[in-house]
């Protein structure tokens, strides 16, 4: 867990928040472990519940009306281009499984490129190597991996997150574990930021893209549950230009939304941070003894 940079918090205020973020670094952590050893592609509602996740519906034209807490609002209608489809020139559906997925991620992109953004937020970044959890390992169950990650951290009070997930698998109704974990380590990375003195929830906007078919899902935890808000699937075996651009707007979207508000008891910092925290104390008072008129 890093320590918030200088000239931030009190020393009190500090080690609080360092606290409650590692209470949050804790519980993610086992919600990880338990979703990485699971050997099936989705997970049960019943161990759902057991893990402490809660899963919703989502509706990408009523977000406010179908979702508790909004992080992301799509890209405004009015202002989204209008696409000259011929010019596009979209790839058509192909049966086969791996080809499809790339197709529709290919397809969003061709879409996006006649998008210029009013202002720019997102900055594409990779934010973890790849591996079993996050990444396409063939000897998994299934196989997926995570393109396009996206923070807007020009902004240092948004923490949200945007990325794609690729998968070769037909979607289930559940939710799957490649949505799950890479929304996880997305979050448990972030936390170790030192830019984010106050913020303790990581919103992530996942575009789950399957061979044919696509869904969104927004992911945030609130100190209790791991909240998943999920849209129904969208059937792209037919190039249907309305769901496309509806599609595109999101994958754009305006990072929005109270970031502070975790209810959760904070967890006894390691001495390896503590150590940090003095340190950083001690910096401190250094420099307030520079800045002192008397000196």
């Amino acid at each position: 867990m890093s320590v918030v940079g200088p000239n931030a918090k009190s020393h009190k205020d500090l080690i609080k928040c360092l606290e409650k973020k590692q209470a949050i670094m804790e519980r993610l952590a086992a919600i990880k472990e338990r979703v990485t050893n699971l050997p099936l592609s989705c997970l049960s509602e019943e161990f759902q519940e057991h893990i402490g996740i809660v899963l919703t519906y989502y509706d990408l034209r009523d977000h406010f009306g179908t979702s508790d807490k909004v992080y992301f609002i799509p890209y405004a209608g009015r202002l989204f281009p209008t696409i000259p489809w011929d010019e596009a020139k979209l790839f058509d559906f192909d049966p086969s499984p791996r080809r499809e997925t790339y197709h529709i991620h290919r397809n969003l992109d061709k879409i996006l490129a006649y998008l210029t953004p009013i202002k720019e937020i997102w900055t594409e970044r990779k934010f973890f190597g790849d591996n079993v959890q996050v990444g396409e390992d063939f000897r998994d169950v299934y196989h997926w991996y995570v393109v396009k990650e996206a923070d807007a951290q020009k902004d240092p009070e948004k923490t949200h997150c945007t990325l794609r997930v690729l998968q070769y698998t037909e979607p289930e109704e559940l939710l799957m574990r490649s949505e799950v974990l890479s929304a996880l380590t997305y979050m448990m990375h972030k936390l170790t930021y030192k830019c984010y003195e106050d913020q303790t929830i990581f919103p992530v906007l996942i575009t789950s893209i399957f061979p044919s078919k696509v869904r969104i899902l927004q992911v945030y935890f609130d100190g209790e549950a791991l909240h998943f808000s999920k849209t129904h699937i969208y059937d792209l075996k037919e190039t249907n230009h309305q769901t496309y651009t509806l599609l595109a707007r999101w994958a754009y979207p305006i990072p929005c939304g109270d970031l502070k508000a975790v209810n959760i008891r904070g967890k006894k910092l390691s001495t390896a941070v503590m150590e940090q925290v003095e340190d950083w104390k001690e910096e401190q008072e250094a420099m307030n003894m520079d800045d002192s008129p008397n000196k």
